[in-house]
């Protein structure tokens, strides 16, 4: 029963971790000015042709990006980041790589209070609570009460 529980709270521990598997905070983004904040991490490598400058963060521009708008109020609208409100510079230097294999350097930063849609969790939280219920049926049949 300890080892069970201690499994468990590794897993929980585990997952609130700030940091994800790739190495990075989670809404990390690399802000091309006046352009897009690309999302998808792709890797942490020195820059093309230049193996002295770096490692730097690289992230690639297939996945989910924001447009830059400056408009004065925020949030904006959905899929829009306002650099202002929205994005903390980390000053540390990133790169995208772009579909024809090109890279195009930007600013690191953080993303915050961006503008939500509603994900329907509760559609797969019966994924949380199967494992759980045979679990607890396990348990209470190896330790019955009163037995």
């Amino acid at each position: 029963m300890r080892r069970l529980f201690g499994i468990v709270l590794f897993v929980l521990l585990g997952w609130a971790s700030p940091v994800d598997a790739r190495g990075v905070p989670p809404n990390t983004g690399c802000l091309v000015w006046n352009n897009r904040v690309y999302t998808v991490w792709y890797k942490n490598d020195y820059p093309p042709e230049n193996p002295y400058w770096g490692p730097f963060d690289f992230f690639d521009s297939s996945g989910t990006t924001y447009t830059v708008v400056y408009y004065p109020n925020y949030p904006t609208c959905t899929g829009c980041i306002n650099p202002n409100f929205q994005f903390n510079n980390t000053h540390k230097t990133c790169f995208i790589q772009m579909p024809d294999g090109t890279y195009e350097q930007g600013a690191l930063g953080t993303i915050h209070d961006l503008v939500q849609t509603n994900v329907p969790l509760d559609d797969h939280s019966w994924l949380l609570v199967l494992p759980a219920s045979v679990i607890g049926v396990a348990l209470l049949r190896k330790y019955t009460l009163g037995a």
